[in-house]
C-alpha cells in the first residue's frame, strides 16, 4: 500500500521489482504519466547501481534528482504540447529546476547537505553551479 501522501512508489530488491502508482491517481494521466517516468527512473538508476553500496547516499540524492529532472521534462511536454492541465507539485518543481535550485533542494532532503561529496570514483558528477 502506497502512502497517501506519494504519487508513487519503486520496489527494487533481490526479490521485487515493482512501480506502484497510487490509486487515487487511476485513470487520471496528467499525474500517472509524470508519476511513471519518475518512478521507473528510480527503477533504472537502482538497477544500475545495485551492487555497489559504496555511495550510497550521494546516489540517493543523485538517484531522486535525476528522477524529478525527468518527471518535470515529461510533464512540461505534457501541458504544452498536449494541454495537460497544471499540477500544483509539479510547477513547483519545475520552476526549481528551471531557476536552478531544484538540485540543491533535493540533496538538502535526502542528504542534509546541498551537495555531499561523493566518494572517489563516483559515476555522479558533480553540475557546475
Amino acid at each position: 500500500m502506497i502512502d497517501t501522501n506519494e504519487r508513487g512508489t519503486c520496489i527494487n530488491t533481490d526479490d521485487s521489482k515493482e512501480i506502484t502508482v497510487n490509486e487515487e491517481y487511476r485513470g487520471n494521466l496528467k499525474v500517472t504519466v509524470p508519476t511513471l517516468v519518475h518512478e521507473g527512473t528510480h527503477a533504472t538508476w537502482r538497477h544500475k547501481f545495485s551492487s555497489d553500496r559504496e555511495a550510497a547516499l550521494c546516489r540517493a540524492g543523485e538517484d531522486e534528482y535525476l528522477a524529478q529532472v525527468n518527471e518535470v521534462t515529461v510533464y512540461k511536454w505534457l501541458r504544452d504540447e498536449k494541454g495537460y492541465p497544471k499540477d500544483f507539485e509539479l510547477e513547483l518543481r519545475l520552476n526549481r529546476f528551471e531557476e536552478g535550485t531544484l538540485r540543491a533542494i533535493v540533496m538538502a532532503n535526502i542528504t542534509g547537505k546541498d551537495d555531499p561529496q561523493c566518494p572517489a570514483g563516483s559515476p555522479v558528477k558533480k553540475r557546475p553551479r
